[in-house]
Order: C-alpha cells, then sequence, then structure tokens
C-alpha cells in the first residue's frame, strides 16, 4: 500500500511539473486538499527546518522570496496590467525541485476588483509560471505563502 501511496504521488508530482496551475486561492481551496499538496511540498519554510529543502538559512529564503515577488508585479507591469490603484494580497505557490511554478494561488483583499480583470491577471501569472525559475536550489520540492502589494 505505501509503495502504492509513492507511485501516485510520483505521478503527481510529474504531472504537476508539466503545466503550471494559477488560480484563486478561494478556488484552490474547493479543488485540492490543502493536506495532499502539503504531503508532496515542504511548506515548513519558516521553521528550523528549513534546512532539510534548502542548503541556505531563513535570511537568505526571505531575500529570494521578497525578490519573487518583485518579479511577479514587475512582469504584471511589465506587460501593461494596471490594477489602477494600490492593490494587497495573498499568495501561495508551489515549487517542483527544479524551481519551476506547479501551482499559482492568489487572493487579492479588494472585493470590487472585477472578474474579468482578475482573469486577465491570472492569465498573465500563467505565462509568468512558465517562465520564471526560483533562483535557491532546493533540494525537494516546497511551498510558500505570503503577501504581496501591487503597486500603480
Amino acid at each position: 500500500m505505501k509503495q502504492l501511496s509513492l507511485i501516485i504521488s510520483a505521478l503527481l508530482l510529474s504531472f504537476g511539473s508539466m503545466s503550471q496551475v494559477v488560480m484563486s486561492i478561494e478556488k484552490s481551496e474547493k479543488k485540492y486538499a490543502k493536506d495532499s499538496l502539503q504531503e508532496l511540498y515542504f511548506y515548513r519554510i519558516m521553521t528550523d527546518e528549513i534546512v532539510d529543502c534548502f542548503d541556505v538559512g531563513q535570511d537568505v529564503f526571505l531575500d529570494e522570496w521578497s525578490n519573487f515577488t518583485k518579479e511577479v508585479t514587475k512582469y504584471l507591469r511589465n506587460k501593461g496590467f494596471n490594477f489602477g490603484r494600490q492593490i494587497k494580497g495573498l499568495i501561495e505557490v508551489y515549487f517542483n525541485k527544479e524551481g519551476k511554478i506547479d501551482y499559482f494561488f492568489i487572493s487579492l483583499r479588494e472585493s470590487d476588483f472585477p472578474e474579468d480583470k482578475f482573469n486577465k491577471m491570472t492569465n498573465l501569472l500563467s505565462e509568468f509560471s512558465k517562465e520564471y525559475k526560483f533562483t535557491i536550489q532546493s533540494k525537494i520540492a516546497f511551498s510558500n505563502m505570503g503577501g504581496i502589494t501591487f503597486f500603480q
């Protein structure tokens, strides 16, 4: 039974790394069981167990995560996406061992943000996810969640 579980996990990782999934956090909670994703991705980035995932400390990881969020906002700006005002949000990103994005979930704290604009943004984030690679070498697949602010 344990071997079957390992095979299924390997298949999910293989299929997950073939294409990126970008959607709202709210939709992701309905579509994916967070526990099952957390079984496949290291999710304790802000703990002492960070050495299980990286050969760097938390400060180096935090610097890279900050660079990642800056790259996200820069990409959207360079693609002409205009939020119209400062907007805060929450992102949850799952990276495979190679540092490529498998899942990118986002939630904006703006209740009046139009759905068509949100869909355009997620399409751009999907393009970004295909190109981006986390620069710190990881020993295993990992995830992280954090705030993000989009400025205009």
